[in-house]
């Protein structure tokens, strides 16, 4: 039942996208991750090795992927609670953390 146009289970509404965002980011850490492992991309790369490594992206996605998912060595989530899939090496330039994430 919708009451004044909010979801009767909030919960689910908000499940449902967090898989929806998890399956998003899914494909492009795999890109990526497939990209580095077959020698299209070469680490340290930056937004500009991304996006011709891995094309069919949405613009956005170049711009925020790379940022958003990374953070010092061996930290495991940021400050919003994302997951932290890549190093930052440089102003602008990233590396996978390794052992490659294969569970989210």
């Amino acid at each position: 039942m919708v009451l004044g146009g909010a979801p009767s289970n909030p919960t689910a509404a908000i499940g449902a996208k967090l898989r929806r965002m998890a399956v998003k980011y899914h494909k492009v850490y795999r890109s990526l991750v497939e990209a580095v492992s077959d020698g299209r991309l070469e680490e340290p790369f930056g937004q500009a090795g991304f996006r011709r490594a891995c094309p069919g992206f949405a613009d956005g996605t170049y711009r925020a992927f790379l940022w958003k998912h990374s953070g010092a060595g061996g930290i495991e989530t940021g400050a919003s609670g994302e997951t932290l899939l890549l190093e930052r090496t440089s102003p602008g330039k990233f590396k996978l953390v390794r052992p490659f994430k294969d569970d989210f």
